[in-house]
């Protein structure tokens, strides 16, 4: 199913299926597009004790949404006390934020009691934007207004030596066999150096023979995050790399 509504003049929203039913908490991930740019805001609302349940479902929402490349907003009402730092609540709650590069960008409270119960994290490794608390007077929760560069980054062009065809193991063994690697009175007084040198200089032979390398020039995908932050997610929760966006 498709949630699509225009917020505001050349902004359009889009609901993005994360593949989980959460039983602890309401759920909504949307894709903000404004021409061709765009973000992900993945908002929460929830109450009551923080539970195992939570916990576990949390971390699998942020383990999907967090390998896609655009910038990502966690925000919402969950009622965890986010100005004790102390407390284990809290405690829970960052550390899942951590464990996923982001963190909370709300610094004053959000509540009329003046508790901070209510997030926006972001990716740890961008600029922090400016969280404004606004009372305007509907609820006993603020209203948090932030602004964020939907600006496309350059593109990244990375050069690389790749081998375009597969290795035939059948043909490495046999051109092995025939090289004085495989011919005992080779090097007969070498040393450990020389055999080293000798290993190195003929498998790369052989390599180059069977399969030579050549050096490509690819384009990378577009990220707001850095190729390193960006290398190290993908890496840690490939495995949930399934969100994809409802038409």
């Amino acid at each position: 199913m498709a949630a699509v509504a225009v917020a505001a003049p050349g902004v359009r929203l889009t609901r993005v299926n994360v593949g989980v039913q959460c039983a602890s908490c309401e759920l909504l991930c949307v894709r903000v597009t404004s021409a061709s740019s765009f973000c992900v805001a993945v908002v929460i609302y929830r109450t009551g004790s923080v539970t195992l349940t939570f916990v576990a479902e949390l971390s699998d929402i942020l383990d999907r949404v967090s390998t896609l490349i655009q910038p990502i907003y966690i925000v919402g009402d969950i009622n965890i006390y986010l100005d004790r730092p102390d407390d284990p609540d809290t405690v829970k709650f960052n550390d899942i934020l951590a464990a996923h590069g982001l963190t909370c960008r709300v610094t004053s409270p959000t509540h009329c009691h003046g508790r901070t119960l209510d997030v926006v994290a972001t990716h740890e490794d961008l600029p922090s934007p400016p969280v404004a608390v606004v009372d305007v007077g509907l609820s006993d929760h603020r209203l948090l207004r932030w602004t964020t560069s939907m600006a496309k980054p350059s593109p990244v062009y990375m050069t690389c030596t790749c081998q375009p065809r597969l290795l035939d193991a059948d043909e490495f063994r046999a051109a092995l066999m025939l090289s004085p690697l495989c011919r005992p009175d080779t090097c007969t007084d070498c040393n450990v150096d020389d055999l080293a040198q000798l290993y190195h200089s003929e498998t790369s032979a052989i390599l180059d023979q069977l399969a030579p390398a050549r050096l490509v020039t690819c384009r990378q995908r577009p990220t707001h995050r850095s190729v390193e932050s960006g290398r190290a997610c993908g890496t840690s929760h490939r495995r949930h790399c399934c969100c994809r966006v409802d038409s």
